[in-house]
């Protein structure tokens, strides 16, 4: 039977506890409880309240002060929250739950606004506790434990003051959840895994002992010391561990196992080995350098895949120290800074392999960096991002092979051809090669040698600009926002050329010919092709079907063909440009969709011109609201053969004067209204 002592008031009212139960509060059993009802409060003024057994219960509006009460084994529960204690609770100070030696809190999934304090040892934090405070533990100094043993992810951080925490499970940090201070990590063979948003970790000392497995699930910056204890893990998840300011300490033989991460700063950042025998193993792991570094202790060893970006900066292996490549290859790279064989000691300075030794056909490789002969770039991973910290020439001679798939990052810096009767980029059959952040300066197509099945992506933030007038005569794949500077001259898209285009293109200074709707393909709704400065010459029709187009500064449409405007987006001629439809070339307006409005113009500045040219309209009409319509020499206008207005192609809405379409006939220009109806609906242009 369950047995409750509930102490209430109507409106305040307050229970004194003094002395006269100096064996403490006894509820006879684990099912007995206290309760202290809402609008009451319980005023402790005996150093000797206890709690062995059963529950005391605070309900949200009750108040509990005075002296701490004593849980042996009782249980506290306080809204959704149930905690079964072996602590002082103290529920005036700041820190209200204490742990000072062999004690315990075990929490259900209950919300706990409480902060702990941990002194002493063998202290124990169970359950599925939710904290309300970002920094809900804190240990007092280097005498105190706990042992951590939590069945979800920890969301408040723990302040360890150089005391230890020691794992019974695997232990879950939340989303931007620190281990602060300097400590240890006690893990017994369990995993700490980092939360899932990048994350800084402050400076301090945290040791990991006792086998433990580190795991990152975000880039991590680290300003303090990692110091891994024994046989350890540390695992990026493919991960940045930016320790610029920080450093990585191996305690013992180890080794430190750290795998699939990218290391950054390394250099003013540090590695550091206890003894001799010390050593890091690396797998799957890039180290960007910022500095140059001298190991003079402890030993790197590879044995899965790697690689280092020294760019000008020098490794070396001195003293008792050494770096060995059991099996795999270790590129290192100097982007297109000189080599200076930036791993060192060369073979002929250390003939006995003492401090660099090649084991299993083991191979040290520089992939990139200022080249004599052809630059071969062949990374170990597929798609593996090369980056060049300046210019990269391209010439006879100096050719660029690409030998496997990778991407390309310029870093805004350009790749600069040279004139050349022959391939300068040659990518072998079955690569692709992506392009992107990268000026391709002095370009020109006939420079590439595709192999059979070969591709080349010119994606985001990359520019092309040309040297001369050259043909397309293969499609080439556009991605993101990209930019063709034609300088002034003629490119021609022969049959076979074309631009596969997923977003948006630039065409700048350009004279365009050969461009028809089989040599565009790829477009999207999102699809934007720009013209400035562009002549646009058309030999056969070219259909817009996705996607818009844009006019800066100019766009003359002339050849004998027709630009089709059929698709359901909205198109803009901006301020002060001019979009030009020549003689014997034709602009018809043909949406798939009852919209009239769909040519946007910016400004009264914006032009809309027929020089020669001919405006036709299906029966969807065509409506011109605000800009220029210019006439120069003879131009033809052709709209819906009905006559109806609604089908017109028509200036201006009758409503808002400023959609009055301005139309300008140049001196001695003649229109032609060929068919249907023209509507002039001007409000303040009469």
């Amino acid at each position: 039977m369950v047995k409750k002592i509930i102490l209430s008031t109507f409106v305040v009212g307050s229970i004194f506890y003094s002395s006269f139960l100096q064996a403490g509060l006894n509820l006879w059993s684990k099912d007995s409880t206290l309760q202290i009802a809402n609008s009451s409060a319980l005023n402790i003024e005996s150093s000797n309240f206890q709690v062995r057994q059963g529950s005391l219960v605070k309900d949200r509006l009750a108040i509990i002060h005075g002296n701490p009460v004593i849980f042996n084994g009782g249980t506290y529960e306080s809204g959704d929250l149930e905690i079964l204690l072996t602590a002082l609770y103290d529920f005036d100070a700041s820190y209200p739950i204490i742990l000072n030696g062999d004690k315990s809190f075990k929490a259900n999934a209950g919300i706990i606004s409480d902060k702990i304090w941990v002194e002493g040892e063998n202290n124990r934090l169970e359950g599925q506790p939710i904290w309300t405070d970002s920094s809900g533990v804190t240990l007092k100094d280097f005498h105190t434990t706990l042992t951590v043993a939590i069945q979800n992810a920890l969301n408040t951080n723990i302040v360890l003051n150089n005391g230890v925490l020691v794992l019974e499970n695997d232990l879950r940090l939340g989303d931007d959840i620190l281990l602060t201070s300097s400590g240890q990590i006690r893990c017994f063979g369990h995993k700490v895994l980092l939360g899932a948003k990048p994350l800084s970790w402050p400076g301090g000392n945290i040791t990991w002992s006792d086998t433990p497995v580190v795991q990152l699930n975000n880039n991590v910056i680290l300003d303090g010391r990692w110091t891994f204890s024994g046989v350890s893990s540390l695992t990026g998840n493919g991960s940045i561990l930016d320790f610029s300011s920080g450093k990585i300490r191996v305690r013992g033989d180890g080794p430190l196992y750290i795998n699939n991460v990218k290391l950054k700063g390394f250099g003013s950042g540090k590695f550091e080995f206890d003894r001799p025998n010390s050593q890091i193993r690396f797998s799957n792991v890039e180290i960007e350098m910022n500095s140059d570094y001298t190991f003079t202790s402890g030993g790197i060893y590879v044995d899965g895949g790697s690689a280092i970006v020294t760019k000008g900066n020098i490794i070396n292996f001195d003293s008792v120290s050494s770096l060995t490549v059991d099996g795999v290859v270790l590129n290192y790279e100097t982007l297109s800074v000189l080599d200076s064989n930036n791993i060192q000691p060369t073979r002929d300075l250390d003939p006995n392999s003492k401090h660099v030794a090649l084991l299993n056909g083991g191979l040290i490789r520089r992939i990139i960096g200022v080249q004599v002969g052809p630059l071969v770039l062949n990374p170990p991973t597929p798609f593996q991002t090369i980056r060049i910290s300046e210019n990269l020439n391209v010439a006879p001679t100096k050719e660029l092979i690409i030998a496997n798939d990778l991407t390309f990052d310029g870093s805004t810096n350009a790749m600069v051809f040279a004139k050349s009767q022959n391939p300068l980029l040659i990518v072998q059959p079955g690569k692709t090669l992506v392009l992107k952040n990268v000026l391709l300066q002095d370009f020109n197509f006939n420079y590439l040698n595709l192999g059979l099945e070969s591709k080349i992506i010119f994606d985001n933030k990359s520019k092309i600009v040309l040297n001369d007038s050259q043909s397309v005569n293969t499609t080439y794949t556009f991605r993101g926002d990209t930019i063709i500077d034609g300088q002034g001259k003629i490119l021609t898209f022969d049959d076979g050329g074309g631009i596969e285009l997923h977003s948006s293109i630039k065409f700048e200074n350009a004279v365009l010919y050969g461009i028809s709707g089989s040599q565009l393909a790829g477009w999207d709704d999102s699809s934007t092709m720009t013209f400035q400065n562009v002549t646009l010459y058309l030999d056969d029709n070219f259909t817009l079907t996705k996607g818009h187009f844009e006019v800066i500064d100019s766009l003359d449409v002339v050849g004998t063909g027709s630009f089709i405007y059929s698709t359901d987006k909205s198109s803009i001629i901006w301020e002060r440009a001019t979009m030009t439809i020549g003689a014997n070339a034709t602009f018809y307006y043909n949406p798939p969709v009852a919209d009239r409005d769909l040519i946007i113009f910016k400004d009264d500045r914006s032009i809309f011109a027929l020089n020669g040219g001919t405006l036709v309209s299906s029966t969807t009409g065509m409506r011109l609201l605000g800009g220029t319509f210019q006439v120069e020499n003879d131009a033809f206008v052709a709209g819906s053969p009905s006559n109806v207005t609604s089908e017109s192609i028509e200036f201006g809405d009758g409503v808002n004067g400023y959609n009055d379409c301005i139309i300008n006939l140049i001196s001695s220009a003649n229109m032609y209204v060929l068919s249907g109806a023209v509507n002039y609906n001007n409000v303040l242009l009469q």
